[in-house]
């Protein structure tokens, strides 16, 4: 049984409806990046198949959050999902879908015929089960599913690293279907042992009953025994006659017919018993009756308050709360006439400290119209300030002559600075003249050093050019002649270089070569010589060149400068002449200018100080005239401040502080001491009343009383001889009833006894059966704790024999994970793992060297420490993640080649590697490879890894028609957008 088809409405990330068809595909890649949707398409198998998703069980967000919906359609209003799976089948395919709907419950869906969650999930493990599944037969589908047909990441991942195995025991029984042999079976036994330790505690609570009652019982006989040895042995007639004579002491206080009791009595009966126990207790209530008046009685006797007593007690308490309301009224009075009077001294004072501040302020301000007074007198008296006198009328004359003289110096500096201005213009316009001329000179004799440069240039060039044509001409003579000789030399007859007979020794020859090399050399040193010469004027004509230039440069910057000089000497001439009159400007002489200048500031070097002194005495006058104002003011505020107490305080304005405080301080001491007054006062007072009080409860008791002895003692009278005669005469009749009661309770006791022997009897019968009770629930209980012992110790057997069957079924299971896992990443040390259990725990056991189940291996393993095993040789604490994921994969694999429980031929592994690197990849596609080919089984795989995918399509060799690759490009909130072959994925739409 193989997936043909796929459909996925609003899954998780998928949004829309999307279609794959797997049909005839024995392999199917999934790429795509982590996080785009690889693992929902392992998801929706899981979840269309058994409803559920392995991989969030335990976790809060399957109850707190939407998980299933794809969140953008959630949020839309009657939101669904739905995942459909077709599965090939021997008769007929079978399609299965699963739909939920926000608000209603999950419906299935088996070829059309819609089923309810409960039936639903029973017909789909009935399609894919190998077997017949009833209640006793019950299988965990969705762990077996995800345990054996789908590899999630992280399932069989902790499943390895776990470090509990009692639960990975348990997860590894339900995959392999021995849950009801192992786990219920046990569940079975501890109900029975929970069954027997209730019943074990049901006959220990009653044993404790029993102890208890007889406990009871026994202390009842020694009670009965006690008394009967007490009273000793009494006959019946005795007691007749005790009797009688108790009923004629009872018929003497006339009490036999009120209480319906006979005169006398001929045999002793419990009725008669009853009737004394009635009568004896209606006694004892006369008598507390009786005791409350005798005690009413004799508290009057002491306490007696006659009703002129009450009068005349009430109106002395009245006039005493009179006295003491007056007394407190009048010191409360005091005290507020004294706190005005402190509020006034306050206020004085307060107005002192203000009106001190006035004076001194004040004084202050005279003091300073004093001295300027004098310093004005002081100025007058002046050398400077007489002569003013003398040569101008008067001050101001002086002063607005002063005036006008400096106005007028103001006018003449700026006409002076117009002319003067008109003088640095022409100055300046000359400069530039002559800037502007040695700027022309230096352009014209710069042309003139650049045509004498370049004809300098063009000289050196040409040398340049003949020295090298030279030099390469004479070489190449040399060369050739040399040649020339060389070739001819038997026929030569004198050297063609120097022109001595050939027959001359060859040194001859070499010598003629050397000599006009050096002929040359000696052309070429004169040439290179002009050449630096060249080379020099040269430079000096740059250098030259460049100070011409740096000079033009310079003047005109400066010209520049004095054209920015003229601009704004016009520019501020042309303010003046705003200011004041152009013809005026033009009319002025500069020597006339000069003179009229001079003059002015010889009149201000004469008056200069006289004009400065007269300054400092108007504002000296003014600042003095503004003192007086402010003294006046001040004069005026200090008698207000005075008269604003009142005439009556005023007068205490002007006392010492010394005498002030004396009053404060009297003020202080009385309001204390009426305070204090009025505390006792207040004492007194609640004292007084504390004991009218209890002279009026007193009085209310009394009255109280007077009337409950009214109504027993109609001729009662309020006086003490009457209260102390009813005092005596109640005494007595207390004592006779006290004397009735004694001999009541005595004669009922020994008709109690005489009455009690059959009871006493039937006490001890109780007792003795309670005994034999006890026998038996002890020997049950020594029966249900034998019992206890014997399933106590066959749960610990069933353990072990459970234990031992599952271990020695995982043996083929060793060997299929070791060979997988030496084939794909072996551990350094390590290479063999065994699964092992113990008590109900499942180990994964390393080793360097494979495991010899015949020899003590094993045992050796199993009588190891749980402490041990996890430090020593443990696989979830020895292996890296990467070798761990390896492992799962091994275990996986394993299991889903041997499993029996299902019809489907399906293997899922969901993106086993993160790194490449920690894995023999070649050795797991030969793997992969093997369960295609030869176990026949439709293998999906996803993978993030682009090379890794590539590498399965090339290695896993079968036709296109078998084998389907599903790339994941990219997603977002709209779409999944994924590529596959041509008519094998379809998206339908929203």
């Amino acid at each position: 049984m193989k997936i043909k088809k796929l459909y996925l409405e609003n899954f998780r990330i998928f949004r829309g409806k999307h279609r794959f068809n797997l049909h005839e595909k024995k392999f199917i890649i999934i790429h795509g990046p982590n996080g785009h949707g690889k693992s929902t398409i392992f998801d929706a198998i899981t979840w269309v198949l058994t409803g559920k998703f392995p991989r969030y069980q335990g976790s809060n967000e399957t109850r707190n959050f939407n998980y299933i919906i794809n969140f953008n359609e959630y949020l839309l209003e009657n939101s669904k999902t739905e995942v459909e799976i077709e599965l090939s089948n021997e008769d007929k395919p079978i399609r299965i879908k699963r739909v939920l709907q926000v608000g209603e419950s999950e419906k299935i869906f088996i070829n059309s015929e819609e089923y309810g969650k409960k039936i639903g999930d029973a017909k789909i493990k009935d399609i894919l089960s190998d077997y017949d599944i009833d209640e006793e037969n019950e299988i965990d589908l969705a762990n077996l599913f995800s345990s054996t047909q789908l590899l999630s990441q992280d399932t069989l991942q902790d499943f390895v690293r776990s470090d509990k195995p009692v639960d990975r025991f348990k997860k590894m029984e339900r995959i392999l279907g021995l849950k009801k042999y192992g786990e219920d079976f046990k569940k079975y036994l501890g109900d029975i042992k929970k069954s027997l330790d209730q019943e074990l505690v049901s006959l220990q609570n009653q044993l404790k009953d029993l102890d208890n009652e007889n406990k009871v019982l026994l202390a009842k006989v020694d009670e009965r025994n006690s008394m009967y040895n007490k009273l000793g042995n009494i006959t019946e007639e005795d007691l007749v006659g005790r009797t009688n004579i108790l009923l004629a002491d009872i018929d003497n206080y006339n009490l036999l017919h009120s209480y319906n009791l006979p005169k006398c009595i001929k045999s002793i009966s419990p009725k008669i018993s009853e009737d004394l126990a009635n009568f004896l207790k209606e006694t004892k209530i006369e008598v507390e009756g009786l005791e409350n008046q005798r005690s009413i009685l004799s508290d009057l006797a002491h306490n007696l308050i006659t009703v002129d007593q009450y009068k005349s007690t009430n109106t002395q308490n009245f006039q005493k709360r009179k006295n003491f309301e007056r007394k407190i009224s009048k010191r409360k009075e005091g005290i507020q006439l004294c706190e005005f009077k402190e509020g006034k001294l306050k206020q004085i004072r307060s107005l002192r400290l203000e009106m001190i501040e006035i004076k001194r302020s004040l004084s202050v301000l005279l003091r300073q119209v004093d001295k300027n007074n004098v310093f004005l007198n002081n100025l007058l008296d002046h050398k400077e300030i007489k002569e003013v006198k003398n040569n101008f009328k008067s001050a101001s004359d002086f002063l607005k002559k002063y005036k006008d003289k400096r106005n007028e110096i103001e006018i003449l500096n700026i006409v002076w600075l117009f002319k003067n201005n008109l003088l640095k213009i022409t100055e300046l316009n000359n400069e530039i003249i002559k800037l502007n001329f040695d700027l022309n000179n230096y352009k014209f004799e710069e042309k003139e050093i650049e045509s004498n440069l370049l004809s300098l240039s063009e000289e050196l060039s040409a040398l340049r050019t003949e020295y090298e044509g030279r030099k390469k001409i004479q070489i190449n003579q040399i060369v050739y002649k040399i040649q020339d000789l060389i070739l001819n030399d038997n026929e030569a007859k004198q050297c063609l270089v120097c022109g001595f007979p050939s027959d001359e020794n060859r040194n001859t020859l070499e010598k003629g070569i050397k000599d006009q090399i050096e002929l040359v050399n000696q052309k070429i040193n004169i040439n290179e010589k002009r050449t630096l010469n060249l080379v020099n004027e040269i430079e000096k004509l740059k250098e030259k060149q460049m100070e011409i230039k740096q000079k033009s440069k310079e003047n005109l910057a400066k010209s520049n400068e004095s054209l920015n000089k003229v601009h704004a000497l016009k520019l501020e001439n042309e303010k003046i002449s705003i200011d004041i009159n152009e013809q005026k400007l033009a009319n002025e002489n500069v020597q006339d200018l000069k003179e009229r200048i001079e003059e002015n500031e010889k009149f201000f070097k004469k008056y200069q100080l006289a004009y400065d002194l007269l300054q400092e005495y108007i504002l000296k006058k003014s600042e003095n005239d503004d003192y007086n104002k402010k003294a006046i003011n001040k004069e005026k505020e200090l008698e207000q401040v005075k008269n604003s107490i009142g005439k009556r305080w005023s007068k205490y304005v002007d006392r010492e502080e010394s005498y002030l405080e004396n009053k404060y301080l009297q003020l202080k001491n009385y309001k204390l001491n009426a305070l204090e007054s009025i505390v006792e006062l207040e004492k007194e007072m609640v004292m007084l009343e504390m004991e009218f009080q209890n002279y009026e409860k007193q009085w209310i008791n009394q009255e109280t009383y007077v009337k409950l002895l009214k109504g027993n003692r109609e001729d009662f009278k309020l006086t003490h001889s009457y209260v102390q005669e009813s005092l005596k005469s109640l005494t007595n009749q207390l004592d006779k009833f006290y004397n009735l009661e004694r001999n009541l309770d005595f004669s009922l006791l020994q008709i109690t006894k005489f009455l009690d022997k059959n009871n006493f009897e039937e006490i001890l019968n109780r007792k003795l059966k309670n005994e034999q009770d006890i026998l038996e629930l002890k020997r049950k209980l020594t029966s249900s704790n034998q019992l206890l012992e014997v399933i106590t110790e066959f749960i610990k057997n069933h353990q072990k024999i459970h234990s031992q069957l599952i271990g020695e079924y995982l043996l083929k299971h060793s060997q299929n994970i070791n060979k997988f896992f030496r084939q794909l990443s072996p551990h350094a040390i390590y290479k063999y793992v065994q699964l092992i259990t113990r008590d109900n725990e499942l180990y994964m056991v390393l080793s360097e060297g494979k495991f010899d189940y015949s020899s003590k291996m094993v045992e050796n393993v199993l009588n190891m420490s749980k402490e041990q095993i996890k430090e020593k040789i443990n696989a979830s604490l020895s292996f890296s993640a990467a070798q761990s994921t390896i492992l799962a994969l091994c275990v996986f694999l394993s299991l889903n080649l041997s499993q029996s429980w299902t019809k489907l031929d399906l293997i899922g592994i969901d993106d086993p590697f993160q790194n490449l690197d920690d894995v023999n990849i070649y050795s797991f596609v030969d793997l992969i490879k093997e369960v295609i080919y030869n176990k026949n089984k439709q293998v999906i795989l996803s993978t993030h890894s682009e090379e890794f995918s590539q590498l399965l399509q090339t290695k896993i060799r079968l036709n296109a028609e078998q084998t389907l690759m599903i790339n994941i490009m990219s997603y977002n909130k709209d779409k999944v957008d994924i590529e596959c072959k041509s008519g094998e994925y379809q998206f339908l739409g929203n």
